[in-house]
């Protein structure tokens, strides 16, 4: 994990957001102002749900804080993706976007997860 690279992309998005400081993400997002430190500083390595966290105050897809960060995309991941939302269309088609959402973010937390596993 490239947590320098991802430290300089997530303190962009912060000051691009309008937090002028880690302390005004930290109130906005939940987060220990400790936390947003250590992960711009590139010494923490953020859970899948602190990156979750991020996404939603940063204003960015998930996905791109996984691109931005250096890590790669596998065919099969994609299709396994794409392959959820089909599911989640058919079994699921009265859930709102918001719940619609949150699964998906689950799933990605759990395929995360299982990778790291394996390391």
């Amino acid at each position: 994990m490239e947590a320098k690279k991802l430290g300089t992309y997530i303190a962009k998005l912060r000051k691009e957001s309008g937090f002028k400081s880690q302390r005004q993400l930290a109130e906005a997002s939940g987060l220990s102002n400790g936390t947003i430190a250590r992960i711009e500083n590139g010494t923490q390595k953020p859970s899948m749900e602190t990156l979750s966290t991020l996404s939603k105050h940063l204003k960015v897809e998930l996905i791109d804080l996984y691109t931005n960060a250096g890590y790669s995309l596998e065919a099969n991941d994609l299709r396994v993706k794409e392959n959820t939302k089909i599911y989640f269309d058919d079994v699921y088609g009265e859930i709102t976007e918001q719940e619609r959402e949150a699964l998906e973010k689950h799933l990605d937390y759990l395929r995360w997860q299982a990778k790291q596993d394996k390391k």
